[in-house]
């Protein structure tokens, strides 16, 4: 039964000395309560449904005087080490912080902290939304992320402060984003496929100064494809050109391909003026350019017009030649 300790209680109310209790124990009501049978503690109940049942508006106070201890610890008795730890007050030389530590004691157990507004470490596969993550972080559902530079949608993969891929929404205009946040040339963007390192199988690359490569990594053009393409469409290539002016169109460049305006063979020499050769091949003719001469059997003219050897004009035949020392031209 209940225990009347009158006997025990020293001034003001204070126990003295060490004091047994046989039965329940009640101190003013429902303020506090021991139940002998079940070895229940109830604070503002008398009907505790745990080892310490705790009801109040209030709620309950732990205090440490050490920053740097922990108020409380929970553990199961059979597994030690395998705790959960709270700490009201970190101090690490700079500020205090709070900190929520699980400790699974090592081995296969895993281990995670929860430390201050920003600081958060885990040993081991964490699940959102799964209870067998298989790696480092595992969601099964959707992730959205907000940014505080007016885009409603930010997610951000960074190696470091001042870098990494960042994928954003404008949510007043729909556009979407893909950037990287490194701030000079070097911050290219490369696009792989059957990824296994960081370098494997890179089938595009967007530099950080705009050049865009395909089948490169260090395009050298505004577009640098290196192998073959197939254009559907207009091709626009000249200066300020537009879909009606300064471009190629596709059956242009399929007329070109198929011979339509002259598929064109042959060879030739530096500075021959070509001459066709037939109705599709070209080769060198006579005539031969040194700068701003013109040389006609000659490669090496000294005048504006050079000829070596003989020429017509009109119907009549003029020969030139040079006999002990004289010009002679006969005609």
């Amino acid at each position: 039964g209940n225990s009347t300790l009158v006997p025990y209680l020293a001034s003001a109310n204070t126990f003295t000395n060490n004091n047994v209790f046989n039965g329940n124990l009640t101190v003013d009501g429902t303020t506090f309560f021991v139940n002998s049978n079940t070895d229940r503690v109830g604070i503002g109940t008398t009907a505790p449904g745990a080892n310490l049942h705790v009801n109040g508006s209030t709620g309950a106070i732990i205090e440490t005087p050490n920053n740097n201890e922990a108020v409380l610890t929970v553990r199961r008795s059979e597994v030690p080490g395998r705790n959960i730890i709270f700490y009201p007050a970190m101090w690490d030389g700079t500020s205090i912080y709070q900190q929520i530590s699980f400790n699974g004691g090592g081995g296969t157990y895993p281990r995670a902290e929860f430390v201050g507004a920003s600081r958060y470490y885990f040993d081991g596969n964490v699940g959102i939304g799964t209870t067998s993550p298989g790696s480092r972080l595992d969601v099964k559902s959707d992730i959205r992320a907000n940014w505080l530079n007016g885009e409603s949608d930010y997610f951000r993969v960074a190696g470091g402060a001042i870098q990494g891929l960042a994928i954003w929404e404008n949510g007043e205009t729909g556009e979407v984003f893909i950037g990287n946040e490194y701030n000079n040339d070097m911050g290219d963007i490369h696009f792989a496929t059957k990824v296994t390192t960081d370098s494997n199988n890179i089938k595009m690359t967007i530099q950080g100064n705009g050049n865009v490569g395909i089948g490169t990594t260090s395009p050298q053009t505004k577009l640098h494809v290196n192998g073959s393409a197939i254009i559907n469409g207009t091709l626009i290539g000249l200066s300020n050109a537009t879909d009606l002016t300064g471009a190629v169109t596709l059956s242009q460049l399929q007329a070109l391909s198929a011979g339509t305006f002259g598929a064109v063979t042959g060879s030739g020499t530096a500075w021959y003026i070509p001459m066709w050769n037939g109705t599709t091949s070209l080769n060198n003719s006579a005539i031969y350019q040194l700068g701003s001469n013109i040389g006609i059997g000659t490669t090496t003219p000294s005048h504006t017009f050079e000829v070596s050897g003989t020429f017509n004009i009109s119907n009549s035949q003029i020969k030139t030649y040079m006999e002990a020392g004289a010009l002679v031209v006969e005609g």
